[in-house]
């Protein structure tokens, strides 16, 4: 059975406060979709990008897997997309460091991500932000509308 993960990330300004949110449902049953946002006083982008990320997968992980589901995650961050699908590997494996030697920012949140990632087994795919994707545009409302509750 196929889950579709949609994530989203925002700061107004970058760094400020950031807002945070995903969609999840099942491909069989788009109508029954799970949409979960949240906030922080004072974040950046890529930190709230990798948050909607970590909590749709932690939802995923607690509420809906046993081991058979397939989840694809969509993103507007290349950051996000490149890290989950190519990068995080090399980075647990080189304690963190980054190619050009420096630590890793984020690195608490991306060890989670890891773990994460090593159970479920995800795919990530970019899509274009403010493009027409509905459901990446819904998703964005919803981060956005996150820092409004601050």
């Amino acid at each position: 059975m196929k889950y579709h993960l949609y994530t989203d990330g925002a700061c107004q300004p970058n760094p400020g406060k950031g807002g945070w949110a995903f969609i999840l449902f099942q491909e069989d049953n788009p109508s029954k979709k799970f949409s979960i946002s949240g906030h922080f006083a004072q974040a950046t982008n890529n930190q709230m990008e990798l948050q909607a990320l970590l909590n749709g997968m932690r939802f995923f992980s607690d509420n809906i897997w046993s081991g058979s589901e397939e989840l694809i995650i969509y993103s507007d961050s290349k950051y996000l997309v490149n890290g989950i699908n190519s990068w995080v590997e090399g980075w647990s494996r080189k304690n963190w460091i980054k190619a050009d030697k420096k630590p890793l920012l984020n690195k608490e949140i991306w060890q989670e991500i890891f773990g994460l990632k090593c159970k479920l087994r995800p795919i990530a795919i970019h899509v274009d932000g403010h493009a027409g994707n509905i459901l990446n545009e819904e998703v964005d409302k919803l981060a956005t509308g996150a820092i409004i509750k601050i």
